[in-house]
């Protein structure tokens, strides 16, 4: 877990008090209004909070509750894909695939769109469609070891985001998802493929869960098989470079995110 940087844990203190304020707030005012759509999208806001605060039990906690009051469909598709990844993170394998498998039931109930209010025909920043899903699911295999599966979830989000809308920066996380997975499966030439696109992202774009997952590329990268590979040390370079230059590094060292546990 990456831990705060010195001198800067008050003021991400504070940051995370106003996010867990914020999605109490919407959790109270879904409540009030008796919005099923808004109290389950609510709850997953709760739960990521929780996830980027490195409290993953809390997460899948706050997803139980959402999924009490969830519709069918692409509100219960979210909450399991988001409880996945905090199951992943707490080394729970079978947990998470369940999870993975429940928001693929959910997808395949309403197949590429569905009919609820909030995030199939308002959607924007509540939308949660196929390919933000495969995205998610990606991440969610890499954490548990799943490297296989992680780069079929990974291509598909690729594929899929030609058509679907939803999220920002979905195909350029999958990317690097993508590249993490075949550097564990040993293709060095396909990891590079893969993330070529991602360096023509503007610095402003650059956030922190994507160097945080560049970081891990980093780190696949120091395996004994690529020490004295070209290719991997001219990625390794192009990384930091990337890293360097990001929206999180250009900010003041106190205000720099949540610092989030898990990624």
């Amino acid at each position: 877990m990456t831990r705060a940087r010195t001198g800067s844990s008050s003021r991400k203190v504070s940051t995370g008090t106003a996010a867990i304020e914020q999605a109490h707030a919407a959790s109270v005012y879904a409540e009030m209004a008796d919005h099923r759509g808004l109290q389950a999208w609510a709850a997953g806001f709760q739960g990521l909070i929780a996830y980027w605060t490195g409290r993953p039990q809390e997460a899948v906690q706050a997803i139980s509750r959402g999924l009490d009051v969830a519709p069918e469909g692409t509100a219960r598709a979210r909450l399991h894909c988001i409880s996945a990844r905090a199951w992943a993170h707490l080394g729970a394998r079978d947990q998470a695939r369940e999870a993975l498998g429940a928001a693929d039931r959910e997808r395949d109930r309403i197949g590429e769109s569905g009919t609820e209010e909030l995030h199939d025909e308002i959607a924007g920043e509540f939308g949660w469609g196929p390919a933000r899903q495969a995205m998610c699911s990606a991440s969610a295999l890499l954490l548990i070891g799943d490297a296989d599966a992680a780069a079929m979830q990974a291509a598909d989000a690729i594929q899929l985001r030609e058509s679907d809308r939803t999220g920002s920066l979905v195909d350029v996380t999958a990317r690097v998802d993508l590249a993490h997975a075949e550097l564990i499966r040993g293709q060095l030439d396909a990891a590079q493929d893969a993330i070529r696109p991602v360096w023509l992202l503007p610095p402003p774009h650059r956030r922190y869960s994507l160097v945080r997952r560049l970081e891990e590329v980093a780190s696949a990268l120091a395996r004994p098989r690529y020490l004295n590979a070209g290719t991997a040390l001219d990625l390794a370079a192009q990384i930091r470079e990337f890293a360097a230059q990001s929206a999180p590094c250009m900010l003041p060292a106190g205000t720099r995110s949540l610092e989030p546990g898990v990624k």
